[in-house]
C-alpha cells in the first residue's frame, strides 16, 4: 500500500540582520534565535512522527546542518540582488549591493520527506532592544512607544489542535480568523493588525501570527495554548513572564499589551475591542499612547 504523503510542511520564519553581529548577546550570529527555530521544527517532526525530518536536524549533525542552510540562503539571496542592480543598471558598469543595507525574514519549510525549502523577502529595521528585551515594561509604555500592533478579538472560537501547537502550511483556522477580522497582510502598515484568538472555553490562546503577553495580576502572562513561539520560549526561559490563563472577560478596551514573533522581535500592542479590522487608528486607543 502506497503510504500517504502529508498535504502540508513544517514552517517556522526567522530574521537575518546584519546589525545583530555587533549588537545582539549572540554577536557570532547575524540570525535571529537560530537554534530555537531549528528546535522548533525538530519538535513538529516528531509529533507529527515524520523520521527524515528528524533525522535532518536532530542531534549531532542537525544544527550545523540548519545553520548552514541558513547562510546558503542568505548568500544566493544577496547574490541575487546584485544581479539585479547591475541588470538594472544596464550600463555595463558593476553595482554593488551592501549586504549590511537591510534585514531580511526567511520563511523555512520542510517536508515530511526531510528537504528544507526557503523564501526570503525584506523587512523593516527593528531596534536591537526591541528583540532581545531585557525586561517588558509594565503599561502604560514610555509616552514616545508607538503602538506597532492592534489586536482584534475574533468572533468565533478556534479548537486546539496539532495545526495549532506546532507551525504548519495548514493554516486554515488562522485565515478564517483574519478574514474574520478583516485584516490586511502582516506587512501592510508599520502598525500591524492583528486577531485574538480564544478557544471554546473563553481563554485567550494566541494571534494568528504571534505570541501575546498580558499584564495580570503584576507581571506579564502568555497565554497557555496556542504554538509554542520561539519567541515566547525565549522570553520564558529570561523569565521575562510566565505561563497562565488569559479570560476574555478579563480584555479592556485599548488596554497596551506586549506581542512578539520570530521576524518582528517584541512590540507595544493595543487591544481594540469596538469593531473589527477597519477601526484600526485613534478608536483603539493609538493616538493616546
Amino acid at each position: 500500500m502506497a503510504t500517504t504523503v502529508p498535504s502540508f510542511d513544517l514552517t517556522t520564519s526567522l530574521r537575518w540582520d546584519p546589525s545583530l553581529l555587533t549588537t545582539s548577546p549572540d554577536p557570532s550570529s547575524t540570525f535571529y534565535l537560530p537554534s530555537l527555530h531549528r528546535d522548533r521544527l525538530l519538535s513538529a517532526a516528531r509529533h507529527f512522527s515524520w523520521p527524515a525530518a528528524v533525522e535532518l536536524l536532530e542531534e549531532p549533525h542537525g544544527p550545523d546542518f540548519f545553520l548552514s542552510h541558513l547562510k546558503c540562503s542568505v548568500v544566493k539571496w544577496v547574490e541575487g540582488q546584485r544581479r539585479a542592480v547591475n541588470a538594472q543598471a544596464g550600463d555595463g558598469t558593476t553595482q554593488t549591493v551592501d549586504e549590511n543595507a537591510e534585514a531580511v525574514d526567511i520563511r523555512i519549510l520542510l517536508s515530511s520527506h526531510g528537504t528544507l525549502t526557503h523564501s526570503i523577502s525584506t523587512t523593516p529595521p527593528i531596534p536591537i532592544p526591541n528583540l532581545y528585551p531585557a525586561l517588558l515594561p509594565p503599561p502604560p509604555p514610555n509616552a514616545s512607544t508607538t503602538p506597532k500592533w492592534t489586536l482584534i478579538l475574533d468572533t468565533t472560537p478556534t479548537p486546539p489542535s496539532s495545526y495549532t501547537q506546532f507551525k504548519t502550511t495548514a493554516r486554515a483556522v488562522y485565515d478564517a480568523a483574519r478574514t474574520r477580522a478583516n485584516l490586511c497582510h502582516p506587512n501592510a502598515s508599520p502598525s500591524t493588525p492583528e486577531v485574538l484568538l480564544f478557544d471554546a472555553g473563553g481563554n485567550v490562546t494566541e494571534g494568528s501570527i504571534s505570541t501575546l503577553y498580558f499584564f495580570r495580576a503584576g507581571g506579564w502572562v502568555t497565554p497557555a495554548g496556542g504554538q509554542q513561539g520561539t519567541t515566547r520560549r525565549w522570553a520564558l526561559e529570561h523569565a521575562l513572564c510566565m505561563v497562565g490563563v488569559v479570560r476574555m472577560e478579563s480584555l479592556q478596551h485599548g488596554e497596551t499589551v506586549w506581542v512578539s514573533n520570530g521576524v518582528r522581535g517584541f512590540g507595544v500592542g493595543v487591544v481594540c475591542l469596538h469593531g473589527g479590522g477597519s477601526v484600526i487608528g485613534s478608536s483603539c486607543g493609538l493616538a493616546t499612547l
